[in-house]
This record gives C-alpha cells, structure tokens and sequence, in this order.
C-alpha cells in the first residue's frame, strides 16, 4: 500500500487528541486510585487519626491528584506549542507497507511500524503512538481500507470514548 492524506488540524481536534492521550495515561485504574486514596484519607480524618499514617495518606493523596491534573496540562501545553508553531496546520501523511511518514512546515518525521506502539481510536480521532508522543489522525480522512491497513499492524488497540 502506498497511500497519502492531507490533514487540517484544529484546536477541537487538538482537544479530543490530548483527551483521548490523556485518558490512554492515566486509566480508570489512575481514578481508581484516586478514589481509594480520597476514601483511605477520609476514613483517617474522619476517626480522628493524626498519625503518621494520615499525613503519608494526605501527602498520597495531593501528590496524585497533582499527578493526574499536571498530566493533562502537559500533554495540553506541548501540543498546544506544536500546533502554534504551525503556520499552516496541515501535514501530509503517507501510508506505506514500511510506515508512516508524515510532513508539516514543522518538519518531517518518520515512523517505521515497529516504532509505533499503540492506536487509540474515538469515533472522530485516532492517535498513532510512539514512544515520543502520538499523532492525531481525524477518523474522516480514513476511508475503510486504510482503518484496515492501520490496523492490520502489531500495534495494541484502544478504543475510548
């Protein structure tokens, strides 16, 4: 296969994409934790308990929740400057039985499939991932036979909401 697309990407789109990497990051086993965390820290307060105990569980707690919080501004922050760099938000992707190959007037990257790791995939988005970071692809410039191609890769596959 040797297929190329042509991309505009917008500020929506930019949103959904760190969402959905986001989400990918942290997990409902990352809220899980919080919401243990939450309880074991209210639980604590709520006996009474000033122990070290309730200060390792508080100091857990504000940690974690800065964790989660701080991760999505990143991703926020670093994709908001690539996109700001953009003059023209457009890239070109070329599809091959080799990798991807994708150019904007940021530059030119390459990805070989054994470097991409995982596709997570909404009704409107898919991101590519890499060890590096992810590239958004909008599920409207992928016909069929491309969604098949992509996933025909030994990639892991993610849906999310």
């Amino acid at each position: 296969m040797d297929r190329k697309i042509i991309v505009t990407y917008t500020l929506d789109m930019l949103r959904t994409s760190v969402r959905l990497q986001w989400w990918n990051l942290i997990g409902i086993s990352g809220f899980a934790l919080l919401a243990v965390l939450i309880a074991a820290f209210a639980y604590l307060a709520m006996m009474g308990d000033r122990s070290w105990m309730f200060g390792f569980s508080l100091a857990l707690l504000i940690i974690w929740a800065g964790l989660i919080v701080g991760s999505y501004f990143r991703l926020l922050r670093i994709s908001m400057s690539k996109f700001r760099k953009m003059q023209d938000p457009t890239a070109t992707f070329r599809f091959t039985s080799e990798g991807v190959s994708i150019v904007a007037d940021t530059g030119r990257v390459d990805f070989v499939w054994g470097l991409l790791t995982k596709v997570i995939q909404s009704e409107t988005l898919w991101v590519l991932v890499a060890a590096g970071g992810g590239v958004s692809l909008p599920t409207q410039a992928l016909d069929d036979e491309l969604k098949a191609f992509i996933l025909s890769k030994p990639l892991e596959k993610v849906r999310s909401v």
